[in-house]
């Protein structure tokens, strides 16, 4: 079976931006394999490393639903020569022999605090820091979960710095428990169907556009066809519910084109951003695969865990592949007066990512791009991959999970 097809030229042209942004330059990477390498990545891409990150995530979801075996975090380590290495903490009494059973290969390692305590203590940290918050100016702007450290990152505005820790140690968390972080100013969307392909939310009689990029096809109650995309894409203004190609012609360009379907079962009301756009009419062919490289496509592969460490990659249609690390796996962060939980890379975005397909070295589907910790609006202009950008997104398990009768479209 062929691994890439040539798409049809409406598809081509459907690719997504925001209708009001300005005109910026940006490096635009056509190919995954080109973003890997601008962000000097692609030592880690080999045969041997994408297996292993397969194997990792075939099993990873069993393991944390396990409360026996004490699950506290896992990640990849690479040794000198670039080979990938699992590994898992736990904590307390767990009978290693299940682990290794699960997932062979492993290095195991004891730390202090399970995952489900710091889970408990981030919905502490937050529940506290509700009085000091308003929608516009939250005091805690995000906190990850960093599975290697085994601990929290209580990110804020530099000049919180020590307000945040007077309120912390009244409150008696150990200072073993979280590092503080700086963050510019509070995470933003990148604006907002084919993996990757433009739209845009609109409504009749407008020309007007929200731009944004198409994620992951699906298949909904098993029949109807449709694509998940950033749930901000459409929750930024509900009355447009209606989803268009995009058929500007530059990386910021906005051109109302042939009309999608309407949108559907948003997870914003759950913390996730994502929602459901189908095709309601039929009128167009919806293939499980995603943009690649000069004008094809590429088959996608099931839905995956993220895991700390590996390599990630997304496309959007404004700025192409960027690619980076996996960094948390589990963040709670603040956007305008709610809370979503999300996942972190280093990779960077434009205005008009959000909604993109986020994948992994195997091709597997991890999420859809929601946008960037910090003020700017555009990290992807003259630098080399994403730089030290962080990233977010949102991980489609626990969507899936969520509306069980949605499916990834699989070849």
């Amino acid at each position: 079976m062929k691994k890439f097809i040539i798409l049809a030229s409406a598809a081509i042209c459907s690719v997504n931006l925001y209708a009001n942004e300005q005109s910026t330059t940006v490096d635009f990477y056509a190919s995954k394999e080109e973003a890997l390498e601008a962000a000097n990545l692609e030592k880690f891409n080999t045969k041997e490393n994408i297996e292993l990150v397969s194997k990792i995530s075939t099993n990873l979801e069993k393991i944390k639903a396990n409360p026996e075996l004490g699950y506290a975090g896992t990640w990849i380590r690479y040794d000198s020569e670039n080979r990938a290495k699992h590994v898992i903490a736990i904590s307390g009494n767990t009978d290693e022999s299940k682990l290794t059973e699960l997932v062979p290969a492993l290095e195991i390692v004891n730390v202090k605090y399970s995952y489900k305590d710091l889970e408990g203590k981030r919905s502490e940290i937050l529940n506290i820091f509700k009085p000091y918050s308003s929608e516009n100016n939250p005091l805690i702007l995000s906190i990850a979960i960093n599975d290697e450290e085994n601990r929290l990152i209580v990110r804020t505005m530099k000049e919180n710095f020590s307000i945040v820790n007077e309120i912390l140690s009244k409150y008696e968390f150990s200072s073993d428990l979280f590092d503080l972080e700086e963050q510019s100013a509070p995470a933003r969307f990148m604006w907002d169907l084919y993996g990757g392909t433009k739209i845009g939310s609109t409504t009749a009689g407008t020309s007007a556009m929200y731009l944004c990029s198409a994620g992951f096809n699906v298949l909904i109650d098993g029949i109807y066809q449709g694509n998940v995309t950033a749930a901000h894409c459409y929750e930024q203004n509900r009355a447009w519910k209606d989803v268009h190609f995009n058929m500007g012609g530059s990386p910021t360009g906005s051109r109302k084109g042939g009309y999608i379907g309407e949108y559907l079962a948003s997870g914003m009301p759950f913390a996730m951003d994502a929602v459901l756009f189908g095709n309601v009419n039929h009128a167009h062919n919806l293939p499980p695969v995603m943009m690649y490289q000069n004008n094809t496509a590429r088959w996608v592969n099931d839905v995956a865990s993220p895991v700390m460490g590996q390599t990630v990659c997304r496309f959007g249609g404004t700025t192409g592949w960027r690619c980076g690390v996996q960094k948390s796996t589990n963040t709670s962060v603040a956007i305008k007066g709610r809370l979503y939980n999300l996942a972190e890379a280093t990779f960077c975005g434009g205005g008009g990512d959000s909604g993109g397909p986020v994948v992994n070295s195997n091709f597997n589907a991890l999420g859809v791009y929601t946008g960037i910790l910090g003020a700017s609006n555009n990290t992807c202009g003259a630098v080399v991959g994403g730089g030290t950008t962080i990233s977010i997104y949102q991980p489609l398990i626990p969507y899936f999970a969520h509306f069980s009768n949605v499916k990834i479209k699989l070849n």
